[in-house]
């Protein structure tokens, strides 16, 4: 979710005349107001290292009570004049933005069930592992045995419901948006490219299929052949296992038996998701996301995106820097406008679309750094030779900068798909959208609510290098599997060119063909250094 833009300190100084906020000079409103939210100092310079480093590196409690207080009750934006510390007032947006950030403090219909999670750990290890680190989660130091992608958030529900669900918990920002460096340290920012939300999305519709009477779930209109199976091992694999937390999945088995599974529908206030959904569930594999699932269901294409690098993007309405749009399903005209959708896709509510929950976490991603130094090398392995990086430069700038002209190798226009060989998942999306669930009705109506652009795409644009030696998915299906995948180097080769399919790796397949290995391995040691 997070993009972000680092700002000097004397950005902050020039903006501010010469820096007489922070000396505590008169200053108007107006500039006040600006100064803080438009020019960020360099509080968060690079959130990495070990788990607890990157938890640790800056405080946040207490933060956001200290920048709500600082807010118009009526409006919920934010009030120079209760401001008496400038600089303590920027520190406390930051850093209430981290808190959000990692914690997404917010009631959600889209949460999990805490005994459903507990009872899915604890009956299926061998899927799950603790604290889901099979499915590319982190175990949450301060919670033992909880991931840390999965904070506790205020619950919708009450009395009998709530009961029976216990707590509820949602996936946050960190699940795609904290990756790991090949020397084993944290990077806030980095993709993670070990997350395998297919299978994490298929375990979330169990309960939903056990609700089901026997011929609901072998039903063909209701659930793939891969589903069933899968379902149906899970349920063999659950035989003889009893724990107080399989709870639920022993209600939903037995209305499904009785013939009222609709109970369990209601309770989670969802639907199964589309047969295609299923489908990209088993092929997603970690890396691969299926972005319209389960909120935007779109039964008619399967969608397949990797997740981006998130560093210092000056993303702003009207701003030549900004990117075309953010996301690769909806379109955003600026940062804040991609966050006000994305508290939708985690809530499918309005209410946190807001200055107030949006102007944090915009001030905190766009201080993210790419970390200084980070091994993009395997370890041990040897740095490329300047000379060779020099003649990648040389073959990048003849043959690539026409189109990755942008910042860091980004585009700096869409381009049509054939230019790019991508499968043509984003043409024409969502054109004539018909929402399959109840899920879906709430997230289209809510978006459209907080101002979403047309769910149409025209064109693709490349994303940034960032950090590109040290991760393991490229390209926007996530189908090619680093540098030497893309350059067919290393025995490395192209296996799929069918562009009819979503999860092709032909996109730039020429530079396996077209170019000598001299210069691939040149190509690599020049991409190596963003």
């Amino acid at each position: 979710m997070g993009f972000g833009f680092a700002m000097a300190w004397a950005a902050l100084a020039g903006a501010c005349g010469g820096g007489s906020l922070a000396e505590g000079q008169p200053a108007s409103t107006d500039e006040l107001a600006s100064s803080l939210y438009e020019s960020l100092p360099p509080l968060v310079t690079v959130d990495v290292g070990t788990l607890r480093d990157v938890i640790e590196a800056e405080k946040t409690k207490g933060s956001c009570d200290r920048h709500f207080s600082r807010l118009d009750p009526a409006t919920g934006k934010f009030d120079p004049s209760r401001v008496a510390d400038p600089a303590q007032a920027q520190r406390d947006l930051i850093l209430c933005g981290k808190f959000l950030f990692f914690n997404l403090p917010v009631a959600s219909d889209v949460a999990v069930p805490e005994n459903l999670l507990n009872a899915l750990q604890d009956v299926f290890p061998q899927v799950t592992g603790r604290a889901m680190t099979k499915l590319g989660l982190r175990e949450n130091p301060d919670e033992p045995g909880m991931p840390l992608e999965m904070p506790r958030i205020p619950g919708s529900k009450s009395g009998p419901v709530a009961l029976l669900t216990g707590k509820v918990r949602t996936l946050t920002c960190v699940a795609c948006h904290v990756g790991t460096l090949p020397d084993g340290r944290y990077s806030v920012g980095m993709p993670n490219d070990q997350l395998d939300l297919g299978t994490f999305s298929l375990l979330s519709q169990y309960p939903l299929w056990l609700a089901g009477t026997r011929r609901d779930r072998s039903d063909s209109t209701k659930w793939t052949e891969q589903s069933q199976q899968f379902f149906n091992e899970l349920h063999d694999a659950s035989k003889g296992v009893f724990n107080p937390s399989r709870t639920l999945l022993d209600l939903a088995d037995t209305l499904g038996f009785l013939g009222h599974g609709r109970v369990i529908y209601d309770i989670s206030g969802q639907d199964p998701v589309p047969l295609t959904d299923q489908r990209t569930f088993f092929k997603a594999k970690r890396g691969r996301l299926n972005p319209s699932s389960p909120m935007l269901s779109e039964p008619k294409v399967e969608i397949y995106a990797s997740t981006p690098p998130i560093f210092q993007m000056a993303h702003r309405e009207g701003s030549p820097l900004g990117e075309p749009y953010l996301g690769r399903v909806t379109s955003s005209r600026s940062l804040e406008e991609f966050i006000r959708q994305a508290y939708v896709y985690t809530t499918l509510k309005t209410e946190y679309s807001t200055p107030k929950w949006v102007d944090p976490i915009a001030a905190y991603l766009r201080t993210l750094e790419i970390p200084k130094g980070a091994a993009v090398f395997a370890p041990g392995a040897t740095p490329d030779a300047p000379a060779v990086q020099s003649a990648g430069n040389a073959i990048f700038k003849r043959d690539c900068a026409s189109c990755h002209d942008g910042l860091r190798g980004a585009t700096s226009a869409s381009h049509p798909l054939d230019a790019a060989g991508t499968p043509k998942n984003f043409d024409q999306l969502f054109i004539d959208y018909a929402p399959p669930t109840r899920q879906s009705v709430t997230a289209l109506a809510a978006l459209m609510k907080v101002g979403m652009l047309p769910l149409v795409r025209t064109g693709i644009k490349s994303r940034r290098f960032d950090l590109i030696g040290a991760r393991t998915r490229l390209g926007y299906n996530g189908a090619i599997e680093g540098l030497d995948h893309l350059l067919c180097l290393e025995g490395r080769t192209r296996t799929n060119l069918d562009r009819s399919d979503p999860l092709a790796d032909s996109v730039h397949a020429e530079l396996c063909t077209a170019y000598a290995e001299p210069d691939r391995r040149a190509l690599r040691a020049f991409l190596r250094q963003f």
